[in-house]
């Protein structure tokens, strides 16, 4: 440069290297421009500059940030491309040409839409380009892309951004997009699922309908319109309880739900509703034995429940009858066995031989255990057929616990055996609950206390039989616990307990005393008075059964599940 300068020619913008004193290094943009004398002749050379080192360093960045940029354009996992004013391809990275099989030497400079959009998504395709060349961004718009070979349709959720020039003129586009084909293809395997679902809900013979959270009816399907004679248009969107017939009905079927909002299954629920015709006349009531289940979302938060059961209204109706039959026939049965348990006792009295004596003993006892029998039959019978009344009063349990306890530790079976066995030990903790009086009918709340702690002492053959309770006094609630340390029931078994003529087991039927009639009563009673019976059981540990009783009830609150659903 100084050689070319000392000629007469002179230099622009040459970039110099120097090194300062401190050893830094420094890049100076300088002019060389000879130095002439008087005469014009070329003395030397004069040299302005200008210190570019801070510049070029900002250069240097800019242009690595630009190829990493470039890079991760290149090597991104998602599909980019980018075009220019005239539509055509300016940028197409790896992603985009491995879902298209177009190389990016093949896709640089051709017309994007028309060479690589369907025919059906061309002018949708356009319409954003164009926006996005006025300025406009557009988010999350699918489109398709097909292969080089046509072999497959790749689905792309893309967003356009309008690409700008140093001077901030729109050059281009940008298109930044995501391959949701595998995600459209399962969603598209849901919805056919989900529609077959909702076919097989919809045709199965079997009701079935559903509520929200607010108990809205949500589903309702061909076999619950033709049973209740009200469509689906008509029932959808509407309150369940607005179909109940009373208020019981509406507590009861409320109750079954909120559980089950609550995540609390109910299964083998009664629900009788007034069937009508195609005027709207009732025509006739139908039965179903139901089942509650939550419904869950994608989270598992629960969002309603679904119900689904079977028509059960001829064995309802079969089952009435026979149960009235029982009635009968208990109630005839009654009158003779009354007179043999009298008139044996009257022999018996007047009786000196000591062995007809004990015989006409064992006549009485015989006849009281068929009477008891009877008698149990006919409170299944009553319940069942809802004649059985209440006499409702201030009830002490504790009083009635006391003396129901008293009673079966000196109680005898057929055989004349103590109900108690020597290694178990009968204790009554009730008085330590403080219970307060509540109102019930007394001799039934004595039956079920009976009941419960004949059960626990026959099913134990050591350890103990204990008796708890407790007072909520924010629910207005009494519950008393029957605890005891034999055999315990299977978890399969604990609600066929419940059930009239049930035991734990067949075996255990035979090898133990009763027809299985205490539980169903017990349960019933406790029903009737507005209350509940649970029980929890570890096969081999023992068992407890809890009774719930509210403080102040009647008949019928709360009470069995057996609802009434009426149309309006």
């Amino acid at each position: 440069v100084l050689t070319s300068a000392m000629a007469g020619e002179e230099a622009a913008n040459y970039e110099l290297k120097l090194v300062s004193k401190s050893g830094r290094s420094l890049t100076v943009l300088l002019n060389a421009t000879p130095r002439r004398d008087a005469r014009g002749s070329v003395i030397g050379v004069v040299g302005v500059g200008q210190d570019i080192t801070e510049i070029n360093e900002l250069m240097d960045e800019s242009k690595r940030v630009a190829d990493d940029l470039m890079r991760l354009i290149e090597t991104a996992n998602a599909p980019i491309f980018g075009v220019n004013v005239a539509g055509q391809v300016t940028e197409w990275n790896r992603m985009v040409a491995n879902i298209t099989g177009y190389t990016k030497p093949e896709a640089l400079g051709k017309e994007l839409v028309s060479n690589f959009i369907s025919e059906q998504y061309k002018d949708s395709v356009s319409k954003v380009i164009s926006e996005a060349l006025k300025g406009k961004e557009t988010a999350n718009f699918e489109f398709p892309l097909f292969t080089k070979e046509f072999e497959r349709k790749v689905h792309i959720l893309m967003s356009a951004t309008p690409r700008r020039g140093p001077d901030g003129q729109l050059i281009g586009v940008i298109g930044v997009g995501q391959d949701i084909t595998d995600l459209r293809v399962a969603k598209e395997t849901a919805d056919r699922t989900a529609d077959e679902l909702a076919r097989l809900i919809d045709s199965a013979n079997a009701p079935i309908f559903g509520v929200d959270q607010h108990c809205h009816v949500t589903e309702w399907n061909q076999k619950m319109s033709k049973l209740s004679g009200v469509s689906r248009s008509e029932v959808l969107g509407t309150r369940i309880r607005d179909w109940l017939f009373d208020a019981s009905a509406q507590q009861s079927i409320e109750a079954v739900l909120r559980d089950a909002l609550h995540g609390q299954e109910t299964a083998n629920f009664e629900l009788k509703f007034q069937s009508r015709d195609a005027t709207g006349k009732p025509c006739g009531v139908v039965v179903l034995l139901l089942s509650a289940t939550a419904r869950l979302d994608s989270t598992g938060g629960i969002v309603g429940v679904v119900s689904i059961g079977q028509d059960i209204t001829e064995h309802k109706s079969l089952e009435e009858r026979k149960m009235r039959f029982m009635a009968v026939v208990s109630h005839e049965l009654r009158s003779p066995i009354h007179g043999i348990c009298g008139l044996s006792d009257t022999l018996a009295l007047s009786e000196r031989d000591q062995g007809r004596q004990r015989k006409l003993h064992m006549i009485t006892n015989c006849s009281t255990r068929l009477l008891d029998l009877v008698s149990n039959i006919m409170d299944v019978s009553s319940m069942r057929t809802k004649s059985l009344k209440l006499n409702i009063e201030a009830c002490d349990l504790t009083q009635v616990v006391e003396e129901t306890v008293h009673m079966l530790d000196h109680a005898t079976d057929k055989h004349g055996r103590p109900v108690k066995r020597p290694a178990v030990t009968l204790v009554n903790d009730l008085a330590r609950a403080n219970l307060p009086t509540i109102q019930a009918d007394v001799h039934r709340c004595t039956q079920v206390i009976y009941n419960l702690v004949m059960n626990a002492l026959k099913f134990t053959e050591r350890g103990e039989v204990r008796i708890t309770g407790s007072n909520d006094m924010r629910k207005g609630e009494v519950q008393l616990n029957v605890s005891d340390t034999g055999i315990g029931i299977n978890k399969s078994h604990m609600e066929r307990v419940f059930e009239p003529f049930e035991q734990e087991d067949n075996s255990e039927a035979r090898t133990f005393e009763g027809i299985g009639l205490g539980l169903s009563i017990s349960r019933e009673v406790v029903q009737r008075h507005g209350g509940r019976i649970k029980v929890e059981s570890e096969v081999g540990q023992g068992t407890t059964f809890s009774v719930i009783l509210p403080v102040v009830g009647s008949e019928g609150k709360g009470g069995s599940k057996d609802t009434l659903l009426q149309a309006p």
